[in-house]
């Protein structure tokens, strides 16, 4: 039989042997734990399957909660993308343009939360804001420039610009006797800012005042937005036409010409030419400025015939109205000496000075800034004229005097220091000429960018003086390192731009590489003759040079030709007895020794 049918009989068999009672009470138990079990059952499997249908319908609907958080903050970001565009300075510049300042400003301060936008790019525009408005609507907002100056730096990094403008803030304060400001509320009412009609010619007029204070501490920047403000005032109150206006405009001109702008100051100066013509006379006292300034930009864009005909031209009307004795007067005179020296008339430019220094002396004093700058000229001069003892002197006597008026960081100052190490290498004193170099380089970078042309002057000076050291490959170097920059910003009709490769081909004479050196003269002598002229002093020393050259590459009688040539001209510029005319009639000796050999 089967298992089945075996135990139950086996079951049937015990139970009849049990009373009913015990098989009901038997019958109970096993019910009872049949329930539990299932009971048990129930309560592990299909409770647990609820709790945990619960749990996902949860996760469900939080998921659908962060999802439809993520699409809103996602939508958010495009839309804030969207707001961001390339044209973001077109738009501000645009706003300016149309005098409406206060919302290229408040557009800047809304976007700048923008994710994908710099803080520090909206900082400095900030920043910038608040020096051009410090000045009509309270020097306090200096202190806010500043703030945003840090800002900018602890966003983005420190940069040559934004040092420069916390420098040039701190002295501006100082300056202004602020030196625990009271506490600034950032924005406020900007319309208020912006006065008109009667009011805004006070403010331009003021500004103007401000601009020519921190234009002579050698603030250049703060001087350009103190210039920017004002005519931006009166661009928005429809005020062209008025004399404190064209004042406005001129120095805009000026301030671009300290920056080393040439060009852009010349343009503006052409800009306003016709309306000056159509509200000044010829000589009102702001016509007779901006004719001493264009021929100044002339001279330093290297155009110095047209800046010595610009001064010709103006000159006898402005002594007829101010008088000989006049401050401006005397700085015209100033002028047409450096043009001189420019043009290759040393001679010519000293007889100059030696006739006005003396009552320009008398009638501003010896602590003069416009003293100083004669002096500073006259020591060019006399090293041009190679009196090179003569003109370090000068520099002594007025430098220590100068830098007490003016502090050592000025401009100025470390153009006469420039001038020094100048003529200490034309002494032969080529260390001390290095040690002044790197004496006055980091503060030469605190008021002017790297492009400015006094800057690169300095490098190229420095190069120039390591060659003098024998150190030809370190000068090779700083040419090579800053000579795309003189390419950039010099104009091509600049006579500057033809120092550095005068240098070079010295230098690579002296590496004896003497074909180099003779290609590097073929290729900018003739520009050189044609800018500066056949009888100007540096085309004597390119023609000494290549007469070197082509004497040490073998060509004994070329050489000698070249001599020939301007040897009786140099001697009849310059003086039989000037350094150069010397140097030269050695080099012919030494030549006809080596023919005759």
């Amino acid at each position: 039989m089967g298992i089945w049918n075996f135990l139950t009989a086996v079951w049937t068999s015990y139970l009849t042997e049990l009373s009913l009672v015990e098989q009901c009470l038997i019958l109970l138990s096993i019910m009872a734990y049949t329930y539990a079990i299932s009971a048990a059952i129930r309560r592990r499997y299909l409770g647990a399957n609820k709790n945990l249908a619960l749990e996902l319908e949860e996760e469900k609907e939080s998921s659908r909660r962060w999802i439809s958080k993520y699409n809103k903050q996602n939508e958010d970001n495009q839309n804030l993308l969207r707001k961001i565009p390339d044209c973001w300075h077109d738009i501000v510049s645009s706003e300016r343009r149309s005098g409406n300042e206060e919302r290229a400003v408040g557009f800047l301060r809304d976007e700048m939360r923008a994710p994908s936008r710099p803080i520090a790019d909206a900082c400095d525009e900030l920043a910038k804001y608040h020096t051009s408005v410090a000045f009509d609507l309270g020097i306090e907002h200096l202190i806010a420039a500043k703030k945003y100056c840090r800002l900018a730096i602890l966003h983005d990094g420190p940069t040559t610009a934004r040092e420069t403008m916390v420098d040039e803030i701190d002295a501006a304060l100082s300056a202004e006797g602020l030196v625990e400001p009271d506490d600034f509320l950032d924005w406020g009412d900007l319309h208020s800012a912006f006065p008109s009609g009667v009011d805004g010619l006070a403010t331009i007029d003021s500004l103007l005042e401000a601009f020519d204070r921190q234009l002579r501490a050698g603030h250049y920047r703060i001087a350009s937005y103190i210039n920017a403000r004002a005519l931006m005032i009166a661009q928005r109150s429809k005020i062209t036409d008025h004399p404190t206006v064209l004042a406005g405009r001129y120095q805009k001109a000026e301030v671009l010409n300290r920056l080393g702008n040439y060009q852009a100051a010349l343009d503006e100066i052409d800009a306003f030419a016709a309306l000056r013509t159509k509200v000044l006379t010829p000589d009102h006292t702001v016509s007779l400025a901006v004719n001493y300034l264009k021929a100044s930009v002339l001279s330093n864009l290297g155009r110095h015939q047209e800046a010595l005909e610009e001064i010709e031209t103006f000159s006898p009307r402005e002594i007829n109205q101010l008088g000989p004795g006049h401050s401006n007067v005397l700085a015209t005179r100033h002028l047409k000496a450096e043009v001189l020296s420019r043009l290759g008339q040393p001679q010519g430019a000293l007889d100059e000075i030696d006739t006005f220094a003396p009552l320009e002396l008398k009638l501003l004093g010896s602590a003069h800034s416009q003293v100083f700058a004669t002096r500073h000229l006259k020591a060019e001069v006399l090293s041009n004229l190679g009196r090179h003892q003569e003109a370090l002197n000068e520099i002594e006597a007025f430098l220590a005097l100068r830098t007490e008026v003016l502090t050592a960081e000025h401009p100025n100052v470390l153009a006469t220091r420039h001038l020094k190490a100048q003529v200490l290498s034309a002494l032969g004193q080529h260390q001390e000429a290095l040690d002044e170099i790197e004496t006055f380089t980091p503060l030469q970078f605190k008021y002017l960018t790297v492009e400015h042309p006094n800057v690169l002057a300095t490098r190229h000076l420095k190069a120039q003086v390591l060659s003098g050291l024998g150190e030809h490959r370190a000068a090779l170097d700083e040419i090579d390192a800053f000579d795309p920059l003189r390419v950039k910003v010099l104009a091509p009709q600049d006579p500057n731009i033809l120092a550095t490769p005068f240098l070079k081909a010295n230098i690579l004479t002296r590496l004896g590489q003497y074909q180099a050196a003779l290609d590097e003269i073929e290729t900018f002598g003739q520009l050189e003759i044609k800018l500066l002229g056949s009888e100007h002093h540096q085309v004597f020393a390119t023609r000494h040079l290549k007469a070197k050259v082509l004497s040490s590459l073998g060509h004994h009688q070329n050489a000698l030709d070249e001599i020939e040539v301007f040897a009786p001209l140099q001697a009849s510029v310059l003086s039989p007895d000037h350094p150069d005319v010397l140097a030269t009639e050695e080099l012919r000796k030494a030549i006809l020794g080596k023919i005759q050999n």
